[in-house]
């Protein structure tokens, strides 16, 4: 065989964990904002719960999609390259989104929310 079976069923159960896993990040990262909006959180408070409960589960998907076989015969092989550069770049968005809340900087909280729907539209 090309590749090892085990090897792609693997794969495919973490991409299917991994797109679950995303879908209930962007509903937090949305409610995050919300909240922050709506319940006047600190800008400290909201860059705390962003690198939290967003830049941390982005971080732990990078993390799982990395330690996947890197067997370019996978079928599922361009698959986990691209869901792996997402979740780099969603956790990096959040990261500066992070950075710009506690330095009051607008101009880095735009290129956060940016990136983020960048990243966003190339994954689909």
């Amino acid at each position: 065989p090309q590749y090892s079976w085990q090897d792609e069923l693997a794969a495919r159960r973490e991409i299917g964990d991994f797109l679950r896993e995303d879908a209930a990040i962007v509903a937090d990262w949305n409610r995050l904002l919300a909240a922050g909006e709506r319940n006047g959180l600190s800008f400290d408070d909201l860059a705390n719960r962003i690198e939290r409960d967003v830049s941390a589960r982005y971080q732990r998907s990078f993390e799982e999609l990395s330690a996947l076989p890197g067997d370019p015969a996978l079928p599922s092989a361009a698959a986990i390259e691209q869901f792996r550069e997402y979740a780099e770049r969603q956790r990096d968005a959040s990261r500066e989104m992070a950075e710009g809340l506690r330095e009051r900087d607008p101009r880095k909280i735009g290129e956060a929310l940016r990136e983020a729907r960048e990243a966003g539209r190339k994954r689909e």
